[in-house]
């Protein structure tokens, strides 16, 4: 699975990180509102991630990508289903398996907050629909 970037650098994410990761980590949760404004953009984005995908697919290539995939039963904090976007390998048959990795207690909590909230999310799109 690689090495953690805090077994190298400890201060990783806090106001003493010498690299200023949490700022990059900040400018990147940012940069989709950057994106928004700009929707031409965007559109290119979304279309070679398309193709990356039906690539793996049709090729075969077994790659790493972060896709919305399926969870039943979450397995994130939630014993709900929830389509989540997680790095999975994709070849001939989609989806073929999920990659799992050990979470810091803090990872384990963001992922289980972002899985209640697309949860709900879900939810009250579900009720719009009945």
């Amino acid at each position: 699975m690689g090495i953690k970037l805090k077994d190298i650098n400890k201060d990783i994410g806090t106001k003493t990180d010498p690299e200023s990761w949490g700022e990059l980590h900040a400018k990147v949760i940012e940069s989709d509102k950057d994106l928004i404004t700009r929707k031409g953009y965007r559109c290119w984005g979304i279309g070679i991630c398309a193709a990356e995908v039906v690539d793996a697919i049709v090729r075969n290539t077994c790659i790493c990508i972060t896709l919305s995939t399926y969870l039943k039963g979450c397995r994130h904090g939630l014993e709900k289903d929830v389509y989540m976007s997680l790095p999975c390998i994709v070849g001939r048959n989609g989806v073929q398996t999920l990659l799992r990795h050990p979470y810091t207690m803090e990872e384990q909590e963001l992922t289980e907050n972002s899985c209640r909230a697309i949860y709900e999310t879900q939810k009250s799109i579900l009720h719009t629909l009945e």
